[in-house]
């Protein structure tokens, strides 16, 4: 049998991308260190997109609880990964499909 995890349902993770015309602020890097903040910075949404999806696969979830998840959240993923070419979209499922669904 695995071992189950030393922290069960503590798999929390926080990415981010700096938008195109902005910086961030000073001494962000240095914050967010203070305050223990394990933070993953991605030059595009195309790769924060990918990461997601590489972090989902790995942490294999058998449930997603969020705030408008079903209803909204979930859409806007599904058009951005499409709008971005995000290749392995369907990682966000179980099933290996090939089109986009509508």
């Amino acid at each position: 049998l695995d071992k189950p995890p030393s922290t069960p349902f503590q798999t929390d993770f926080c990415v981010i991308r700096r938008p195109n015309d902005r910086h961030f602020p000073m001494k962000f890097q240095e914050h967010m260190e203070k305050k223990n903040i394990r933070l993953e910075v991605n030059s595009s949404e195309r790769g924060l997109l990918a990461f997601f999806l590489a972090k989902l696969a790995k942490v294999d979830p058998d449930i997603l609880i969020g705030h408008n998840l079903s209803s909204q959240w979930l859409d806007t993923l599904q058009h951005r990964l499409h709008v971005c070419k995000v290749p392995s979209w369907s990682r966000i499922g179980r099933l290996r499909r090939q089109n986009m669904p509508k």
